[in-house]
């Protein structure tokens, strides 16, 4: 690269610009927890990172951690039987296999393990389902019955 298109006082060789992020619309309590969690894992990693580089990185993923840290949480539904919004939810393909989803934003996907947007198919044949009931999923691969096994709300 010339010398030309460089800074003499840019360890890095870039400038990082950011700009702020927002979190639209409530986040799972879960989701809220592990950003909290991940905001003071991040914080730790930038105390001890000297590399300028590394350390633009960790500043990025910080601010996207913190943005979710305050980010509203969903309010708790009353019937925690029901499958709804912030569910983790157990439940058995035609198959036999199972398979667990947590019905999240999709800003929390990459965040929340197991999460699948609330709007996904899905989360769409799951919302308002009990343990016990046989849902179909209109999936990729056509209709599909899947059996729910358990619901919870995890923080």
């Amino acid at each position: 690269m010339s010398k030309a298109f460089t800074r003499d006082d840019d360890e890095a060789g870039f400038v990082l610009t950011t700009r702020p992020l927002v979190v639209k619309g409530p986040i799972t309590a879960i989701g809220a927890r592990l950003a909290a969690e991940r905001v003071k894992q991040v914080n730790d990693l930038l105390a001890a990172e000297a590399d300028p580089t590394a350390r633009a990185l960790l500043e990025m993923d910080r601010a996207r951690v913190e943005a979710f840290a305050a980010a509203p949480v969903a309010v708790r539904p009353s019937d925690e039987g029901v499958v709804s919004f912030g569910a983790e939810v157990r439940f058995r393909d035609a198959r036999g296999r199972e398979r667990v989803a947590v019905l999240a934003s999709a800003d929390e996907i990459g965040l929340v393990p197991g999460a699948a947007t609330a709007s996904s198919p899905v989360a769409r044949a799951l919302l308002g389902a009990r343990p016990g009931d046989v849902v179909e999923l209109d999936g990729p691969r056509g209709p599909e019955s899947l059996w729910l096994l358990g619901v919870r709300f995890p923080e």
